[in-house]
């Protein structure tokens, strides 16, 4: 699982219903662990001929480590150390760890949000390898073990904010899919794509490369990178202040450093504004 951005349980019932569009019926209840039960074992099969990509469907390509995690069942807790590949069992529970980290943020007067990154397989089953197929669009949420989980870090007083729905609704976006079809990453629609959290929070992440080859344009030859993520917090309906990270990357040493230790590839910049609407 992976998380965005840092700022200041129930258990879940294992059956969906699944409705057709098309003839108004309802498809048979399918139980997602049988679902992750297929997911699992292709990811182990890939992992046995030393390749971590499983094909889906119409050209579609998953992560193996991805569809495993989503396979495994249960990930917290007691089930912890049995499920995880981490290479101590004390680090086996991701919940103590973030537990942790929000106590220790806590004490210093910060507060945690976890802003978990849908798995492509819970955005596109439909494009996942199974032999269950599926009505209707968008599918049912099968991530139902990530959904106790946040229900959990909730109930521990650690505010989520779940893209998976954001995501489920804008799958078919007319400037293209969430994820790469042949990739892991999100696509630059998913990466520029404002994700309204709360009535006073919003996030608007935001990735790009650019090529240089020739040097004509930054006066050097280098490929560069940058990730910009800007939370936005609403005061008051006529006050807004947003936050900006950005972090820019290039094949050269090419950025400005103030220590000859920095390493002048990267670079790293934080910005804060105070927006007055009238």
């Amino acid at each position: 699982m992976s998380f965005l951005w840092a700022r200041r349980a129930a258990t879940g019932a294992l059956t969906l219903w699944v409705f057709s569009c098309s003839g108004g019926g309802a498809q048979a209840p399918i139980d997602p662990t049988t679902w992750f039960a297929e997911w699992a074992s292709l990811a182990q099969s890939a992992e046995e001929q030393g390749t971590i990509v499983v094909e889906g469907r119409e050209g579609w390509l998953f992560f193996g480590p991805e569809l495993r995690h989503l396979g495994v069942g249960k990930f917290w807790g007691e089930e912890a150390a049995a499920v995880s590949k981490a290479r101590r069992p004390e680090w086996a529970d991701p919940l103590l760890a973030i537990l942790d980290f929000h106590n220790q943020l806590r004490e210093a007067g910060v507060d945690l949000v976890v802003v978990p990154v849908p798995p492509k397989a819970i955005v596109y089953p439909d494009k996942a390898p199974s032999t269950i197929e599926l009505s209707g669009d968008p599918p049912p949420r099968l991530d139902v073990q990530h959904q106790s989980f946040y229900a959990l870090l909730r109930e521990n007083g650690i505010d989520v904010l779940d893209l998976t729905e954001l995501f489920l609704s804008n799958r078919h976006h007319p400037e293209g899919h969430m994820y790469c079809q042949q990739d892991t990453h999100w696509s630059g629609v998913a990466t520029y794509l404002r994700m309204q959290a709360t009535p006073t929070i919003a996030l608007t992440p935001r990735f790009e490369f650019y090529s240089d080859p020739m040097g004509f344009t930054t006066g050097t030859r280098q490929f560069m990178k940058e990730f910009t993520l800007t939370p936005e917090f609403t005061i008051s309906e006529n006050l807004v202040t947003r936050f900006e990270w950005r972090a820019d990357w290039s094949t050269e040493p090419t950025f400005t450093v103030g220590d000859p230790s920095d390493d002048p590839s990267v670079q790293n910049t934080l910005g804060v504004g105070l927006i007055l609407k009238f």
